[in-house]
């Protein structure tokens, strides 16, 4: 859909004619053609307004899962993008994987093939732990509607692939009681544990 419709508002740039913005903004996009940049700050401008999606969110897995989240709703509504409650009714859905156990990993696949079957048109993105694991990343990638895939919490990935400024406000709480994140990663290396793949070392808030 992106791509075709690039392809046709850059063929009508070519021949002088102009074209109608498609309905998702190219240029928040992470399918960015290359015409964008050279588009007037009032076509710009009138595809942002044009160009708000609805973003589902889906999480598993611990507390640091959950903030990873709020941050991301954080980053849609900064966005001007809405957050739905419904898969079916998503442009985008994305996909906060947990890795501790290989049940986990195996309800995360259950988890995007049912969304892809209630919403087959929806574009999803798996983040967390089990997306930043080398040996799960070929299977994630095979998954229906899977367009990206982001290791552990990179915000600025997924900013990139809402469309929205990389630089976004504290994570917001939709929850009575708030997490606040004062460490992340580990340095230990336990043979049961893929947090230290996943999350890599110890960092500590400043």
């Amino acid at each position: 859909g992106l791509i075709l419709a690039g392809a046709r508002v850059e063929e009508a740039a070519a021949a002088g004619k102009g074209a109608a913005a498609p309905s998702i903004s190219p240029c928040r996009s992470i399918l960015r053609p290359r015409w964008c940049m050279s588009a007037s700050p009032a076509q710009r401008r009138s595809w942002r307004e044009s160009s708000a999606m609805r973003v589902y969110l889906e999480t598993s897995g611990c507390r640091a899962n959950h903030y990873d989240t709020e941050r991301v709703r954080a980053l849609a509504e900064r966005g001007a993008h809405e957050v739905v409650n419904a898969v079916e009714d998503a442009d985008v859905a994305v996909f906060n994987s947990c890795a501790v156990t290989t049940e986990a990993e195996r309800d995360l696949g259950k988890a995007v093939r049912r969304a892809a079957r209630r919403n087959p048109r929806v574009r999803s993105i798996v983040m967390g732990c089990a997306s930043a694991l080398p040996a799960s990343q070929a299977t994630l990638r095979a998954l229906p509607t899977v367009e990206r895939l982001v290791g552990g919490a990179d915000r600025d990935a997924v900013a990139q692939f809402l469309g929205v400024p990389h630089t976004a406000p504290a994570a917001r709480q939709s929850t009575a009681r708030a997490n606040l994140r004062v460490q992340d990663g580990c340095d230990e290396h336990c043979t049961f544990c893929a947090t230290t793949q996943a999350r890599g070392s110890n960092r500590s808030r400043p």
